[in-house]
């Protein structure tokens, strides 16, 4: 008797450790679980663009043309590269106390020659179209994971 079996699971390795914004003055919106990953790029040409996936609780109602944007910053041998994307969702749907994961993808455009050394991500709130969108948090990418606030300055 025959039988079709896989042998042991499939595992697909993620570099994406979680990291959790401080919302100390409790803003619009507080984010959480930030996670980043490097995808391949739409040519195969082995360039990779990095995706940021974060958790954005509501906390004060949001108004018609509001949304989540971010500016990435990555340093790649001796260049840094920056590019900002947003997130798109309904966000004028979501009520206080609401949570929406969100994925943003800077670089998808362009994607990064190499790996990066490290990636800064600023995430702004605000109206998105004409406005001026506050930074709400800031998280640094190195190959180690992803922790709060700024990336370390050169030496």
């Amino acid at each position: 008797m025959s039988m079709n079996r896989r042998v042991g699971p499939v595992v697909i390795a993620v570099l994406a450790i979680c990291a959790t914004a401080r919302a100390a003055d409790k803003g619009p919106v507080s984010l959480s679980n930030a996670q980043v990953e490097f995808r391949d790029g739409f040519r195969s040409d082995g360039k990779q663009y990095p995706r940021m996936s974060v958790d954005v609780l509501v906390n004060k109602k949001p108004g018609k043309g509001m949304g989540l944007s971010c500016k990435a910053t990555c340093q790649v041998g001796d260049k840094k590269m920056s590019d900002k994307a947003i997130a798109m969702a309904k966000w004028d749907e979501l009520d206080e106390g609401e949570t929406k994961r969100v994925d943003m993808a800077p670089f998808v455009g362009q994607p990064l020659d190499a790996q990066p050394s490290n990636c800064e991500f600023s995430v702004r709130w605000g109206k998105l179209f004409g406005g001026d969108p506050k930074e709400v948090a800031k998280f640094c990418w190195t190959p180690e994971g992803v922790k709060d606030g700024a990336c370390p300055k050169a030496k």
